[in-house]
């Protein structure tokens, strides 16, 4: 309807429009309010490397991701060390273990759900 009312406010604008579509232009409209996304997915946690040291206790290493910022990564109750940026790489030495068990938490508070797990 708009296009039949006033036919010449409308032209062709390449490469926007082809040849069955027109363009008019509006002013003094607000820009509509963007999307505010809002970050509910957790972390993801994977263990690389687990190396028994000379002391008896295991040097655990690994990686984690995140669309945010990671809050902490927790090895078998203790607090990882961030080596990079974001928990890219952490390590943490813990108690030898039978099962070693990662999982991390993002600073809006969603936990990863599928720890990482590992029976040696």
């Amino acid at each position: 309807p708009e296009y039949k009312a006033s036919a010449n406010s409308f032209h062709a604008d390449t490469p926007l429009t082809g040849d069955e579509s027109r363009v008019a232009e509006v002013k003094d409209v607000p820009f509509p309010v963007l999307l505010h996304p809002v970050d509910d997915l957790p972390p993801a946690t994977i263990i690389t490397s687990i190396q028994k040291q000379a002391d008896g206790r295991l040097l655990v290493s690994g990686t984690c991701s995140d669309n945010g910022a990671i809050k902490r990564v927790t090895v078998n109750g203790g607090e990882a060390k961030s080596l990079s940026q974001n928990f890219a790489d952490w390590s943490i030495s813990i108690a030898d273990a039978p099962v070693v068990v990662a999982h991390a938490e993002d600073e809006n508070g969603n936990v990863e759900k599928m720890k990482h797990e590992v029976r040696r």
